[in-house]
């Protein structure tokens, strides 16, 4: 009887490197994303897909029960605000029930790299400096009121409420 050959070895060849790192007290999970790799916003996890454990690693975060590699917290940053916030897990979770609506779920499912530069949320700080305008009239040491006179200017029109004379003054009687 002849022997078939054994396969010996297998190569394959893959394009995804995930690097995890895990810690039971803080319950950390960081994915490290390679360079050409895209995720779709939402999906903090990093697994590919856009569900609820993302929508919970959202909340985790708000909760500080999660510390999330910087790009991570790109992809939870889903109203892209600058800010992982209780509003960024509502659009994920209007995403997993299928609303397209761009007004409920912003960014969520749009493709980023790590390598591509964030986006920084506009700001309603003013572009321009404000100008001091130097005054019209230069500036004097003088006073700026009028002086105080304190000689009346006429007599007092009413007479004294005090009595003048000792016949008015009356005593009582004990």
């Amino acid at each position: 009887m002849k022997a078939t050959p054994k396969l010996t070895s297998l190569i394959l060849t893959f394009s995804l490197s995930v690097t995890l790192t895990a810690a039971t007290a803080s319950h950390t999970l960081t994915a490290t994303a390679t360079e050409h790799e895209t995720y779709p916003i939402g999906d903090v996890n990093m697994d590919g897909s856009v569900n609820i454990n993302d929508a919970t690693d959202i909340q985790r975060i708000i909760a500080e029960t999660f510390h999330p590699a910087d790009f991570q917290k790109r992809l939870a940053d889903t109203n892209q605000d600058g800010s992982v916030t209780i509003s960024d897990v509502t659009p994920v979770q209007y995403y997993i029930a299928g609303s397209a609506n761009p007004d409920l779920i912003y960014a969520v499912g749009k493709r980023i790299s790590p390598d591509e530069p964030e986006t920084v949320p506009p700001t309603d700080a003013p572009t321009t400096v404000p100008v001091t305008v130097p005054p019209t009239v230069p500036p004097t040491d003088a006073p700026t009121t009028a002086p105080v006179t304190t000689t009346p200017t006429a007599p007092p029109t009413v007479p004294p409420t005090q009595p003048t004379t000792s016949e008015n003054i009356i005593t009582p009687i004990r």
